[in-house]
């Protein structure tokens, strides 16, 4: 009836996938499940009304961040990367433990389910998300933890709660000189983490191992929206 229908399904297991700055015996492996369906006569169309789910996590690799972001913003993503990773500025390539991104999709709108989380040899970074994708605009969370035996040295600010406003093609940082969080004008010590947000933060600042931990839970939010391909999750 003139309006195009899409669909895409994908699953894969213990995969290995090569990105910009990666050596090339040294890429991430891990797990995709991605069932998704949109209808539109052109991308931003079905950019607006896609619905559904996209799970991955995978680790096991050096990136350098400096590199990957150049590709997709020139500089102007290395100012937010340095606020939420104090290390960025000194030592650009970190290793990554694990990545877990859960994300819903509604009506074009994507929300992290329940949070994702990057986990490196120095930092542990949460972050509660959601962006737009009709419109572009973003509202992302971050709460940001050194690992232990990791010091911060007098040089590097570090801010734990930030947040990401703006757009997807013009991001910018919404805190103030003192790193406090600015919302609807009042500094907030929080970041403006909900609730939730902050009671899936202290979960993970308490697991022995945040990485399963942040899985199990993104499977137990969107796990059974997984398309009909996807097999059985292997044992880690």
């Amino acid at each position: 009836d003139g309006v195009g229908k899409a669909m895409f399904k994908l699953a894969a297991r213990d995969f290995s996938i090569a990105v910009g700055g990666l050596n090339a015996d040294e890429v991430a492996r891990g797990d995709i499940d991605v069932n998704l369906e949109s209808t539109g006569t052109n991308v931003r169309d079905l950019a607006s009304n896609l619905n559904g789910v996209l799970f991955m996590n995978f680790g096991g690799f050096t990136l350098d961040s400096n590199q990957y972001l150049r590709r997709l913003y020139g500089d102007m993503l290395r100012e937010i990367i340095s606020v939420i990773n104090p290390f960025a500025k000194k030592d650009p390539k970190f290793r990554i433990e694990c990545v877990v991104v859960p994300l819903e999709f509604t009506n074009g709108n994507m929300v992290t389910r329940p949070s994702q989380i990057v986990r490196t040899d120095k930092v542990t970074m949460v972050s509660n998300s959601s962006i737009d994708l009709g419109s572009e605009e973003i509202d992302m969370q971050f709460q940001t933890s050194p690992r232990k035996g990791v010091t911060i040295s007098a040089g590097e600010v570090f801010n734990p709660y930030v947040k990401i406003i703006g757009t997807l093609a013009s991001p910018r940082l919404a805190v103030d000189q003192q790193g406090m969080l600015i919302s609807g004008g009042a500094a907030v010590a929080t970041g403006g983490l909900s609730i939730l947000a902050r009671a899936v933060w202290d979960r993970l600042s308490r697991s022995s191992d945040p990485c399963i931990t942040a899985e199990e839970k993104g499977l137990e939010e969107i796990g059974d929206r997984f398309s009909e391909l996807s097999p059985p999750r292997l044992n880690k």
